[in-house]
């Protein structure tokens, strides 16, 4: 049964600013955007019936408890060719609020955390040489779709030019040396996500069996013939 709302009992008026209070921690903050998320479906005033900071907590908890349903509407969202752009303006909205800079002050350890976690699952220690070699053997394509280097091209301060092909690692929290690493060009370096290896590859559409098997046998054995020894 839905819960019967009356406007009076969420609504204050106090030395002529209008305040709400959140239905979920109780306390009375000003009625506005500040302090609410939009919510287009509320006719009455137009924001969320509880707090951002409640908000906020109701979703990383229905994130933890559901991650793997989370993890796939996160998917098929970033697939949209709009998402890109709904993203951006969120995340400058957001800047010029000074949301941003609020949530690293108060969230410094737990940055600091995300920060070295980041590096360490992102940054191999290979030499220049055990790439040209990586690139080479996987014939200086992406290794999971094919994708020539030659026409791995990005956008760069507004201008089109060539990029390298970026440093994959194959297991997400594995290795940074050369038995984790392969090309990936930058599409399907972006929707790799954290789920295993085998699983995600097979379900991509440029699946291919011999380009797998190729990544197996480099990852398992053939890295060896190309470690640089020092």
């Amino acid at each position: 049964m839905k819960r019967k709302y009356n406007y009076e009992d969420y609504h204050r008026i106090i030395n002529g600013i209008l305040e709400k209070k959140c239905s979920d921690c109780g306390e009375w903050f000003p009625c506005n955007t500040e302090y609410f998320y939009v919510n287009k479906r509320n006719f009455t005033d137009g924001l969320h019936p509880n707090c951002k900071k409640c908000n906020i907590k109701r979703s990383e908890k229905w994130i933890k408890e559901n991650h793997e349903r989370y993890l796939e509407n996160l998917k098929k969202c970033n697939a949209r060719p709009e998402r890109k752009e709904v993203v951006r303006k969120a995340a400058e909205q957001q800047r010029k609020e000074g949301y941003q800079k609020q949530y690293l002050q108060n969230n410094k350890d737990k940055n600091k955390k995300y920060i070295k976690t980041k590096l360490e699952h992102s940054t191999h220690e290979i030499t220049k040489e055990e790439w040209k070699n990586c690139k080479e053997y996987f014939n200086n394509e992406c290794a999971y779709c094919g994708l020539p280097i030659t026409k791995h091209y990005g956008v760069c301060r507004g201008k089109t030019t060539l990029h390298d092909f970026h440093k994959e690692h194959v297991i997400h929290q594995g290795t940074n040396d050369l038995s984790n690493c392969i090309p990936a060009c930058k599409s399907c370096n972006s929707h790799k996500w954290k789920f295993e290896f085998k699983e995600r590859y097979r379900k991509q559409e440029f699946f291919n069996e011999e380009r797998f098997s190729k990544i197996i046998q480099w990852i398992t054995e053939d890295y060896k013939k190309f470690i640089d020894i020092k």
